[in-house]
């Protein structure tokens, strides 16, 4: 029989925290689309930053966070958008950095600044490693290339590429420990505060299963492993220039993901990658060997720019794919027999508390406006859950 009881209480603990991120990335994240704001993941990264540290000053045990991100991120495979891998990394990886920044420097203000300031930045080290993952190594001499002719154009006669990465590191992290220290502030504020609003919520485990989805899409264990390597194989025949074998595989491959895999084309819908395709090719064709030949053509470069674009839809499909396949129901089965029945009954009861805490939350302008009062709400809430539950 599944229960809340049967759940010990560091992972209780960090299944309401897991689900408030969650509904926290469903309530902020759909705010900032819609806006469609320039750095809207950037600044998504620094509110979980906020609130991560907010979470910290109410319960403090060591490995809280690091479980919160896995729930929230093994929450996040079930999206029916088409790219999960991404965002589930990321939320992994911002509660590993954090959690494993405040082992080494310690659970006091600074520590909690370092943290996040460093989780903050890993959003902009994986939005480049994405970026290489997708085009190649030739995205490093085409961005040398772009570089130079800018620096040209604005006629400074040398500035050294170390000094715009560096700002842009800084400004990250600045913006982490900002979001840091501001979610250290609003969770003591709370913790210290006589006066608790009492937010009850009430949530029951429930027996299904916690991997379920809505969709008809058919499972296979093995077309995950033949898509990983259907992958692997056209980007090797890419970074051979074997063209024709490339081609060939490359092709079928993307018929059979949009057969297949019908959420594939989601994210060709977005303009932005296709703004991102035109604008690669073009600048690959006319600064490709302008540094060393002073052309503003090259047929080189426009080779290489649809290269990297074809590399990049790939990617695209394969991840989308993958992230299809991972969405097995057999995860369930692998859950109990490798003995990881507590994440699995979390899970169980995160996906139940999710509608709940979403619906308790108020609107998201809020969340900008007042995010000291909608934390110590957060707060609130989940403190008297687990108390509720306790007291069963």
């Amino acid at each position: 029989m599944l229960s809340e009881k049967n759940i010990n209480a560091l992972w209780l603990k960090a299944g309401i925290i897991g689900s408030s991120w969650a509904a926290f990335e469903i309530i902020v994240g759909s705010f900032l689309h819609n806006l469609q704001i320039p750095f809207a993941g950037t600044m998504l990264s620094a509110a979980s930053v906020f609130l991560l540290i907010s979470f910290a000053q109410l319960w403090n045990e060591r490995g809280v966070i690091l479980r919160a991100g896995i729930i929230c991120a093994l929450m996040k495979s079930i999206s029916p958008s088409a790219v999960i891998i991404g965002p589930m990394v990321g939320i992994f990886m911002e509660a590993l950095l954090i959690e494993l920044l405040l082992l080494i420097m310690g659970r006091h203000i600074i520590g909690f600044v370092i943290a996040g300031a460093v989780a903050v930045l890993w959003s902009l080290a994986q939005k480049i490693l994405f970026l290489l993952l997708m085009y190649g190594l030739d995205l490093i001499e085409l961005a040398k290339s772009l570089y130079q002719y800018l620096i040209k154009l604005s006629g400074i006669d040398s500035l050294s590429s170390l000094y715009l990465i560096a700002g842009i590191v800084i400004l990250y992290m600045v913006l982490g420990a900002a979001a840091a220290y501001a979610g250290f502030v609003s969770g003591r504020r709370y913790v210290n505060s006589n006066v608790k609003n009492h937010h009850t919520l009430e949530v029951r485990l429930n027996q299904e299963n916690a991997f379920q989805t809505n969709t008809n899409q058919q499972f296979s264990v093995l077309l995950l492993f033949v898509v990983v390597g259907a992958i692997i194989a056209s980007l090797y025949f890419i970074n051979k220039q074997m063209y024709w074998a490339a081609g060939a595989l490359g092709v079928s491959f993307i018929v059979f993901c949009i057969y297949r895999y019908k959420n594939s084309t989601k994210y060709l819908r977005k303009p932005k990658i296709w703004i991102q395709f035109i604008a690669i090719t073009t600048i690959a064709a006319m600064i490709w060997s302008w540094a060393a030949t002073g052309s503003y053509f090259s047929k080189e470069g426009l080779v290489v720019g649809l290269e990297m674009n074809y590399r990049a839809l790939i990617i695209i499909f394969g991840f989308a794919a993958v992230g299809v396949e991972l969405r097995n129901p057999v995860v369930k089965a692998i859950l109990f027999r490798r003995g990881f029945k507590q994440l699995h009954q979390t899970l169980s009861f995160s996906f139940a508390a999710l509608p709940v805490i979403i619906e308790s939350l108020p609107k998201p302008a809020l969340f900008f406006k007042q995010r000291n009062r909608v934390m110590a709400q957060i707060l609130d809430q989940s403190h008297n859950m687990l108390q509720s539950i306790d007291d069963e």
